[in-house]
């Protein structure tokens, strides 16, 4: 059986024509901690870091990021935070916490102050590296 040229030609120019993607992948150790919304108290976020320990950063206003990049010993990180007594914001004000890894959102929780003006703690973002 004869394969017609100009269907051998299409063949070969869509598969030159295929590159590799630029995604990062699922598991990339490139991540991106956030905090976003109205709230304007304070809180302590809580997160890990490139060398797998815990820190804890003052975050004064919103919109809050830290960008890391794991090290190849680094399994698993945690991210939360916790309100900064005396320093509250306003009742009903909103608040999104976001774990991204590899430009792809892997977790998002979102909370709203009480009516003292408190960010009440609504989770924790736990995410392993597969």
């Amino acid at each position: 059986m004869k394969i017609p040229s100009s269907l051998l030609f299409a063949a070969l120019f869509l598969i030159a024509s295929c590159s590799k993607s630029d995604d990062k992948p699922a598991n990339s150790r490139d991540l991106v901690y956030e905090f976003t919304g109205t709230y304007t108290g304070s809180i302590t976020a809580a997160y890990t870091n490139a060398n797998g320990s815990t820190v804890s950063e003052l975050v004064n206003s919103l919109p809050w990021k830290k960008e890391i990049k794991l090290s190849s010993s680094v399994a698993g990180v945690g991210f939360s935070f916790s309100p900064v007594v005396a320093k509250p914001g306003v009742a009903g004000q909103a608040m999104t916490m976001r774990l991204s890894a590899g430009g792809k959102v892997k977790e998002t929780l979102s909370g709203t102050a009480d009516a003292m003006g408190y960010m009440v703690t609504f989770g924790t973002i736990a995410y392993v590296i597969q």
